[in-house]
C-alpha cells in the first residue's frame, strides 16, 4: 500500500504476521527502560504440569416522547429452588438460586465434608457431560492421590460411553448460557465463602481435585475444571478489592481518631480497636491476594495455552476482570504479559478478540504509567491488527488503537494509517475508523488547530468553526481517496461518527 499518494477503495489482501516480533520493535513516542523485555517463551500444550501446581489439601432511561414501543414477552419464571437439588440443576436451570444453593453449601461443608466435596467434583464432572463419577469414598479425608484417581475413573469404561451432553464443546445458546452459568456459580461460590475460608482457599480438599481435573487430558472435563479455577480467582481479586476498600476505611477512621484532641479512655479503647482491626484486614488482604495467585499459578499459566481455543479465551477474559476488579495487583507487566500475547494467538480470533476486549476495560479504567511497557512491546501489534483476517477482531483493533491515538503513544504517521481505514471495503471496518477519525482527528488534532488559528484574531477575521472543520476533513479525505467514487461511503462513515 502506497502510504505517500492517492488510494482507492482498498480491499483486505495485506498479510498479518502473527508472531511477536523480536526486542524493542515499538513505533511510539513513548520512551521506556525494556531491558527485561522477552521474546514469548516457547511454551507447548503438554499436559506434564506439576512443576507450577501449587499445594493440595485442606442503557439509561430514554427520555420524553411517545414513541411506539413494542410489546414483550414476560421472562420465563424458573422453578423455585429446593434443598434437594443438584448443584447442576441449580446451574442449568435455576441460575437465579444459586447463591442460596452456595449457601447451602458452605453451612454443609461445615458439618459433612466429605459429601459436599463430593457435591462440587460432581458438578465438575456433570457439567462437562461426562457419565463418569468418583465414589463418595474417594473423598473421605486421607492421603489421596488425586491426579491418579481422576487418571482412573476418566479411563474407567463408564467414561468411554457416550457423551451426556456437549455443552463445552458448542457454540450455541444454550451451551454459552450453561458455562456463563457455571462461571457464577463458581464466583458466588468464593464471594459467599466465610472470609476465613475464602483466604485459605488452597487448604479446601476440593482443590486438590479441581486443579487434577483442570489438567485432565479429557477435554471437556478439563474445560470445565478450568471454567471453575479461573472464576474462582475473579472471585478472591473481588473479595480482596472488598477487603482493600474496608481497610482504606479503617485506616482513614484511625488517623481520624489518633488526630482527635481528646485523649480519654473511651477514645484510646477507640484507637486500640481500630489498630486490631486494621492488622486483621491487612492479613485478610494478603492472604486473599495469595489465594489468587496460586490459582493463577495452578489454572491460568497452563490453560491460557491450552489446545482448546475457548479455553485459552476464556483465560485471556478472566485475566482482564481480575485487573479491572483488583488492578492493584494484577495491573503489572507479570499479567499483562499474556494479554499481549493473546493478541499473537494465529489460531483463534475469539482469543485475539478476548485480549483486545480486556486491554479495552482496562483502559477504561483511567490508567496511567502502569501501561507504557505493554504498550512499548504490545502496542505495534494492536496497529497491525486493523488488519486482522477476521473483520470483528479488525474492528476491535481499531476501537483500541484509537484509545492508545488519544494517549499520544503513536506518531503522526502511525495514526495515518489508521485513518486510512475509512476507505476500507468492509463497512464495519470504515465504521470503526470514522469514530477514531472522529475522536482523535476532528476532535482533537483538527480543534486544536481551530484553536490556534483563532488566537489573536478578533471580530470578521476569527474563522468560521464549521467551515474550518469541513475543510480539515476534506483535506484528509483527499489524501487518502483516489477516486471520487471512494468518498460516498468514507463520508457516509464519518457523518454516522460525527
Amino acid at each position: 500500500m502506497d502510504e505517500t499518494g492517492g488510494r482507492s477503495m482498498r480491499a483486505r489482501d495485506k498479510e498479518v504476521n502473527y508472531k511477536e516480533p523480536q526486542g524493542n520493535q515499538g513505533l511510539y513516542k513513548i520512551r521506556t527502560d525494556t531491558s527485561h523485555n522477552k521474546s514469548r517463551e516457547d511454551e507447548s500444550d503438554s499436559d506434564s504440569e506439576a512443576e507450577l501446581k501449587p499445594r493440595g489439601g485442606k442503557r439509561g432511561k430514554g427520555g420524553g416522547g411517545q414513541a411506539h414501543r413494542t410489546k414483550q414477552s414476560p421472562p420465563a419464571k424458573q422453578a423455585a429452588y429446593s434443598p434437594g437439588d443438584s448443584l447442576f440443576m441449580v446451574v442449568r436451570d435455576k441460575v437465579t438460586a444459586v447463591p442460596m444453593a452456595v449457601t447451602k453449601w458452605w453451612e454443609t461443608f461445615a458439618f459433612q465434608e466429605t459429601d459436599a466435596v463430593e457435591q462440587l467434583a460432581t458438578l465438575i464432572l456433570e457439567a462437562s457431560g461426562s457419565p463418569a463419577r468418583l465414589s463418595r469414598d474417594t473423598f473421605k479425608p486421607g492421603d489421596v492421590d488425586a491426579d491418579e484417581e481422576v487418571r482412573v475413573v476418566l479411563e474407567s469404561p463408564a467414561a468411554t460411553t457416550e457423551m451426556v451432553h456437549d455443552h463445552m464443546a458448542r457454540s450455541d445458546k444454550a451451551s454459552l448460557k450453561l458455562r456463563r452459568n457455571l462461571s457464577e456459580f463458581w464466583r458466588k461460590w468464593v464471594e459467599l465463602a466465610p472470609r476465613d475460608m475464602a483466604a485459605e482457599l488452597q487448604g479446601n480438599p476440593f482443590c486438590k481435585w479441581l486443579f487434577a481435573m483442570s489438567t485432565s487430558p479429557h477435554k471437556h472435563v478439563r474445560h470445565s475444571a478450568s471454567i471453575a479455577g479461573l472464576a474462582m480467582m475473579v472471585g478472591l481479586a473481588s473479595v480482596s478489592k472488598d477487603v482493600a476498600e474496608e481497610l482504606t476505611n479503617k485506616h482513614r477512621q484511625l488517623a481520624a481518631s489518633r488526630s482527635a484532641q481528646s485523649d480519654s479512655e473511651a477514645q484510646k479503647q477507640k484507637r486500640k480497636r481500630l489498630q486490631e482491626e486494621v492488622e486483621s484486614l491487612s492479613g485478610q488482604k494478603a492472604m486473599l491476594e495469595n489465594e489468587a495467585e496460586a490459582l493463577f499459578n495452578a489454572v491460568f499459566v497452563h490453560r491460557h495455552r491450552d489446545t482448546n481455543d475457548k479455553v485459552r479465551a476464556e483465560c485471556i477474559a478472566a485475566l482482564g476482570e481480575v485487573t479491572v476488579l483488583h488492578g492493584a495487583k494484577f495491573l503489572t507487566n507479570h499479567y499483562l504479559k499474556y494479554l499481549g500475547w493473546a493478541l499473537h494467538d494465529c489460531d483463534s480470533a475469539a482469543v485475539r478478540a478476548a485480549g483486545l476486549d480486556a486491554v479495552s476495560s482496562i483502559f477504561e479504567m483511567g490508567v496511567g504509567k502502569e501501561l507504557d511497557m505493554f504498550l512499548t512491546r504490545f502496542g505495534d501489534r494492536v496497529l497491525q491488527m486493523r488488519y486482522d483476517k477476521d473483520l470483528s477482531v479488525a474492528e476491535k483493533a481499531i476501537g483500541v488503537a484509537a484509545e492508545l491515538a488519544k494517549r499520544d503513544v503513536y506518531d503522526d504517521k502511525h495514526t495515518a494509517l489508521l485513518y486510512e481505514m475509512v476507505i476500507d471495503e468492509h463497512p464495519g471496518v470504515r465504521r470503526a475508523a470514522a469514530e477514531l477519525v472522529a475522536e482523535v482527528y476532528v476532535q482533537g488534532d483538527l480543534a486544536k488547530a481551530y484553536e490556534d488559528a483563532c488566537k489573536g484574531a478578533t471580530g470578521k477575521k476569527r474563522p468560521d468553526r464549521e467551515a474550518f472543520m469541513l475543510k480539515g476533513m476534506v483535506e484528509m479525505l483527499h489524501s487518502l481517496a483516489g477516486d471520487v467514487e471512494d468518498l460516498s461511503p468514507a463520508c457516509e462513515a464519518l457523518g454516522e461518527a460525527s
